[in-house]
Parts: structure tokens; sequence; C-alpha cells
């Protein structure tokens, strides 16, 4: 499965299409994924930054606000 880097499908682990550099939970390189299956990211699986993140009854939508990218929930 190819993804462009507009749109990256993140599954409820953290885990992206590509290899993450930073951890969606809390932001470090060096953690290991803190993040809660039933939680929105709250950064960048790219850079690190904090998203702006939308959650609503059917999932949540999320997009940094450094380098763009969009993520939507499974």
């Amino acid at each position: 499965m190819s993804s462009s880097p507009e749109d990256v499908r993140v599954s409820q682990q953290g885990a992206t299409d590509h290899a993450e550099a930073f951890c969606t939970g809390c932001g470090t390189a060096e953690c290991g994924g803190c993040r809660s299956d039933y939680d929105a990211p709250r950064h960048c699986p790219r850079c690190g930054h904090l998203l702006r993140t939308k959650v609503h009854p059917a999932g949540w939508a999320a997009e940094c606000r450094r380098c763009d990218l969009e993520i939507r929930s499974p």
C-alpha cells in the first residue's frame, strides 16, 4: 500500500505506512510509543510538532502545523 505524504494512515498503535521519526503521543524521538489505543495522535510522526487535532464521533482528523501532514483515523 503506498500513500502520499499528504495523507498518511495511522494505525491504533501509531504506526504509519512509512518509518516514524517521532512518537505520536509525546513527540520525542526516543519513545517507543506511549499513545493509548483510544487516543488521537497529538504530535506529528514526521517532525514531532503539535498537531491540530479534531475529534468527532466517527474518529479523528489531524494536521501538522509545521509540515502540513494530514492524518485521519483508520
